[in-house]
């Protein structure tokens, strides 16, 4: 009897755990499939059984299990909140840096988290009444524990696990609507002890092979100044909806330019994931889900820094925030910058109304005199800002420059708030242009924004399908502009991903390609958007999924050998991304 009711103690602490968290996870309406319901349980079931057969003692285990769980499921909702992704073990290592990002938010007590505090008290008191008629005797423990692992195993790490290996590189909405927050948090955590899954097909020989008999035209080098700019979450939100607002006026009307969307990573955060595949080349689809500068090894990589300083470029990289975020200080280094200036360095700071972020204008300001500080050579200056980082509830509704007619609900202020910041960005982009009009120097000037605001999932217009969604959420703008380069016959996908930004930017720039870029370029031709959750678009914009053979699957495949090689880093490598 004593077998029964532990087993149903047990199962009654892992059901509310098991709700707690995924509520808290934004899982309001979520239709999980059944299959993953039964999956997540047991997860739960055995977290509870291991710290009963190391505890020895129901009221001690209950209490841990409840409280870690209820932390758990308190960060998940805050970080997905404020992040639009939610927590994982990645994350951890990013603490220092969500600290700082976590001062930018006013946090309300909302329903899931209260929600949550109250699961855990009362499995607290169910726990303490419990073991006074129930014996946790640990001989029960152990075999539930052993039946749990196995189970475990069957569920997340068997070859044919019931909760597929590649949930990973689902977007996250989709893995709590349809597999559950759980089921993507344990993957994700075992993916951490192998970050970048080995290629299917993939062979070293084959692809060294490749590369060495890889060969291009030759092409006039050019060597023009090249600016990059990140800028934090420039959005146009009326791709997903009708806002009646035109926050782009002078970039909208930019001459000598070239215009369109790049598809990012992320949705709603994930600065470094744009850095490292606007950077790199790379695509984040070999490594879902994880911040760049912290879980991958970016020493000696390949980069476009390192590719401009083999031309004789000099490099510098700056952001108006402090370096040890997402560890830059160092990320910035290993991807072959000379120079690398962060907030200590930048002096005069503006700001928008009550908003704690330095201006575009201001850290243009900065810029500037950075940029004239580089000397003779060619330059190379890559700048991430920040004034549009969320969250968009500090102002007040006469500090914001733009008031919109439509009703987004709780949503409006926010709206509000973020096309202000947009507007200024603008402006901003401006003056900058205006400084390089000026100058006696060719300079090719690429903007991009990193990630949509975290609340543009909340307000997406219903006529869309759900591939439509993620593409969408993913698009931000990129404006390229010159002084010198006539730019009004340039071919460049309207819609790109973001790893084939730099190779586009420079060939514009008229730099010799290296190997890599020149094959980038030509598969951009065809299939000029890969995304790192696992699809992709041709040049018709026909939407695919990465794992269907079609005619684009060989070159898309050798791109993904390419950088795969890249990011482990294969000697014979160096000369093809020089």
């Amino acid at each position: 009897m004593n077998f029964f009711a532990l087993s149903g103690v047990l199962i009654i602490f892992s059901v509310l755990q098991y709700l707690s968290v995924e509520l808290a996870a934004h899982s309001k309406g979520a239709k999980v499939k059944t299959k993953y319901r039964f999956t997540g349980l047991p997860t739960y079931m055995l977290f509870n059984c291991a710290l009963l057969l190391v505890a020895g003692n129901m009221v001690v285990s209950v209490v841990i299990s409840s409280l870690l769980t209820t932390v758990l499921a308190i960060a998940n909702y805050y970080v997905y909140d404020m992040h639009g992704t939610p927590f994982t073990m990645d994350i951890v290592k990013n603490a220092g840096t969500a600290l700082n990002v976590i001062s930018a938010y006013k946090i309300k007590i909302s329903e899931p988290v209260a929600a949550a505090v109250v699961s855990a008290a009362v499995q607290i008191v169910f726990a303490c009444g419990a073991e006074r008629i129930i014996f946790a005797d640990r001989r029960y423990s152990a075999v539930f524990t052993a039946i749990l692992i196995f189970a475990f195993w069957k569920i997340y790490l068997a070859k044919n696990s019931i909760v597929p290996k590649e949930i990973v590189t689902w977007p996250w909405r989709k893995i709590i609507n349809e597999a559950g927050y759980i089921s993507g948090f344990v993957q994700s955590t075992i993916r951490l002890f192998n970050i970048v899954q080995p290629l299917a097909e993939y062979s070293e020989k084959e692809t060294e092979k490749f590369v060495n008999n890889y060969t291009m035209q030759d092409k006039q080098c050019e060597n023009p100044d090249i600016i990059f700019i990140l800028n934090e979450t420039l959005y146009d939100l009326n791709q997903v909806a009708d806002t009646g607002i035109d926050s782009f006026r002078y970039i909208s009307s930019l001459k000598n330019s070239v215009k369109g969307y790049a598809v990012c990573p992320a949705v709603g955060g994930g600065t470094n994931k744009s850095e490292y595949e606007f950077l790199t080349s790379n695509s984040l689809y070999l490594a879902p889900n994880i911040t760049p500068f912290y879980s991958l090894d970016t020493k000696n990589t390949n980069s476009v820094a390192e590719y401009l300083k083999a031309k004789g470029y000099s490099t510098l990289a700056t952001h108006p925030a402090p370096g040890s975020n997402y560890s830059r200080t160092d990320g910035y280094i290993n991807l072959g910058f000379d120079k690398t200036c962060f907030i200590e360095d930048y002096t005069d700071i503006t700001y928008f109304g009550s908003r704690q972020f330095a201006t575009d204008e201001s850290t243009y300001r900065n810029f500037i005199k950075m940029y004239e500080a580089m000397g003779d050579n060619p330059r190379f200056a890559y700048l991430l800002t920040i004034q549009n980082h969320g969250g968009y509830i500090f102002n007040k509704p006469s500090e914001n420059t733009i008031a919109v007619k439509k009703d987004f609900g709780k949503n409006t202020s926010k709206v509000n708030e973020f096309l202000s910041c947009i507007q200024l960005s603008d402006k901003a982009f401006e003056h900058l242009i205006d400084y390089f009009e000026k100058s006696d120097r060719d300079v090719v000037v690429c903007m991009v924004g990193d990630h949509a605001p975290d609340f543009a999932k909340n307000i997406v217009d219903k006529k869309y399908s759900d591939d439509e969604k993620e593409i969408l959420l993913r698009r931000v703008p990129y404006v390229i502009w010159s002084n010198n380069v006539d730019l009004s016959k340039v071919k460049i996908p309207y819609q790109i991903s973001m790893p084939f930004m730099a190779p586009a930017v420079c060939n514009i720039a008229g730099v010799k390609p290296c190997g890599y870029y020149d094959y980038i370029l030509k598969l951009a031709e065809e299939v000029p958007t890969i995304t790192a959750y696992g699809y992709y678009t041709d040049k018709n914009g026909k939407i695919y999924n990465i794992k269907e053979n079609n005619e684009y699957t060989e070159a898309i495949n050798r791109y993904f050998d390419f950088a795969y090689s890249n990011i482990i880093k294969k000697d014979f490598m160096a000369d093809f991304t020089q």
